[in-house]
């Protein structure tokens, strides 16, 4: 981690950063949220998704409906067992302490107004730094870059969907 700026988190929190937290498969995540979805609502947004891409792929290649029923009803039931598997205690414990964890990191760096960013190399290292320093630095970037073009600011005037919708007419206009 690089560290620029002065900071109060503790060699735990550090040490976490450096070695990044556990896996947890996907499927389990459920038991960290404070959510009021039930379990079944969870497993029914979680399967939206993979139902879409099952759709497609039958979709492209012309599979016989009674196999594709069949093999949603598997796949169904295979998502539905995988959320309702008990976590090994082990890892709920671990889980849930990495979770307390990134919490007191988010809540320090709130309050003394710091920023922790990944890099962009691929070593995993983490920039630590103040808040108001970065957001300097990337305003300078962005007025003294010839990288890109600066179009507007999205804000609650200036929606996002208002900017694609201009973007979209200067382009028909051209």
């Amino acid at each position: 981690m690089i560290q620029n700026a002065v900071h109060n988190l503790t060699f735990e929190q550090i040490k976490f950063l450096n070695r990044g937290p556990t896996y947890v498969p996907p499927c389990q995540l459920h038991i960290l949220t404070k959510s009021s979805f039930t379990l079944a609502q969870l497993v029914t947004k979680e399967m939206v998704p993979l139902r879409r891409h099952l759709t497609k792929l039958f979709t492209k290649y012309s599979v016989d409906l009674s196999r594709r029923m069949n093999f949603e009803k598997e796949i169904q039931l295979a998502f539905n067992e995988s959320f309702l598997a008990q976590m090994p205690s082990m890892l709920e414990h671990r889980a849930l302490y990495e979770k307390q964890i990134i919490q007191s990191i988010r809540y320090s760096l709130n309050k003394d107004q710091l920023l922790l960013r990944r890099t962009a190399d691929d070593k995993n290292t983490y920039y630590l730094g103040q808040l108001d320093e970065f957001q300097e630095k990337s305003n300078e970037y962005i007025e003294n870059s010839n990288s890109y073009e600066f179009i507007g600011i999205i804000d609650e005037n200036h929606t996002e969907e208002q900017q694609l919708k201009e973007i979209m007419q200067a382009l028909d206009y051209e």
